[in-house]
């Protein structure tokens, strides 16, 4: 065969006989392409969740009791990242008391609006209570 890049394939022909077709592969057309990363392999427009920082490491939010407002907000974004909704931000009251530093544990570990132990926590009540802890601090 002349090209390499053919491919041959036996199909009888009218009179009874076997006849080579050749195919080149320039001729065939590509499918079309979707926007993927070829590096991950993963479609460009899938979001895919980043997990939550791990307390102590470089990007995770630490809260030595200034600056209430933004270490909430800072958790409200690594939630978001990390595929979290808006409805779901009970699930993020634990973040506050691991990424406190061990002074602010101390002083919330036991209160209900934070206890890793106690179930049904919400976001309100616990960032109600800190700002209201906060506010006799200052």
């Amino acid at each position: 065969m002349s090209d390499p890049a053919a491919v041959s394939s036996a199909s009888p022909s009218p009179s009874g006989n076997l006849g080579v077709a050749s195919v080149s592969l320039t001729d065939v057309s590509t499918p079309p392409t979707t926007n993927v990363s070829h590096a991950a392999g993963i479609p460009s427009n899938m979001i895919v969740p980043v997990p939550m920082p791990i307390p102590g490491t470089q990007n995770a939010p630490h809260f030595n009791g200034k600056f209430a407002t933004d270490f909430l907000n800072r958790i409200l974004l690594h939630g978001k990242a990390a595929g979290f909704m808006d409805t779901d931000r009970n699930m993020l009251v634990d973040y506050i008391y691991h990424y406190s530093s061990d002074l602010i544990k101390e002083s919330i570990c036991y209160l209900p609006e934070f206890d890793i132990e106690l179930p049904n926590k919400t976001w309100q009540a616990a960032v109600e209570q800190l700002t209201s802890m906060l506010s006799g601090l200052i």
